[in-house]
């Protein structure tokens, strides 16, 4: 672990000094993780390709800002981490420059009682679940991604979203409520008999 976080923290160090070969490397090493985390977002994979080249180049002109460069952590999670937040960051606001009325209406819910999400879901495979994630509408679809798969807390995801708590806690209660009633639907939809 000490080796991988040295070796890190050198590649960090590269880059800042503006290393060509480091800046590659590193790129290397977190890509396919950060463009993941775009494409979950933004369902496409030209605009999660994009977003995630920005995030890098964000990334590497604030590399001097990263604060974990202590061998006795895991500096590479971490930096994973705080790539991941770019990313996601620069996802949700590709999003609002793209489709500006989709978070205003969010600001509009206000004492809503949350009902509680239903659960069941969580049984059911996770590559059903994740399709259906992707059906939702853009604001479901993010909160629950930043909750379920990013696995960020409501007030991480309050932050990011721009929304209060509450609303945080609906759409999430709600995006919950709509993948189960999907996949209630789908159920029920191979079981029916077919009929001519």
């Amino acid at each position: 672990m000490k080796h991988e976080n040295l070796h890190i923290i050198q590649l960090i160090e590269s880059c800042i000094n503006k290393q060509r070969s480091a800046y590659y490397e590193l790129y290397t090493l977190y890509y396919k993780t950060m463009y993941n985390s775009a494409l979950r977002i933004l369902k496409n994979t030209t605009d999660a390709e994009d977003v995630m080249q920005e995030a890098f180049i964000t990334a590497f002109g604030k590399l001097h800002t990263f604060r974990s460069m202590n061998v006795e952590e895991n500096v590479a999670a971490q930096l994973g981490m705080w790539l991941k937040r770019i990313v996601i960051n620069n996802s949700i606001n590709y999003i609002r420059k793209n489709n500006k009325y989709i978070f205003n209406d969010l600001e509009n819910i206000s004492n809503v009682i949350d009902e509680p999400a239903n659960e069941d879901f969580q049984q059911e495979e996770v590559q059903q679940v994740l399709q259906i994630i992707q059906t939702l509408k853009p604001n479901y679809r993010v909160a629950l991604t930043l909750h379920l798969i990013e696995g960020y807390d409501y007030e991480e995801i309050m932050g990011i979203m721009g929304l209060s708590y509450q609303n945080v806690r609906t759409i999430v209660s709600r995006a919950k409520n709509k993948v189960a009633e999907l996949i209630e639907v789908q159920k029920q939809t191979k079981t029916q008999p077919i009929t001519h």
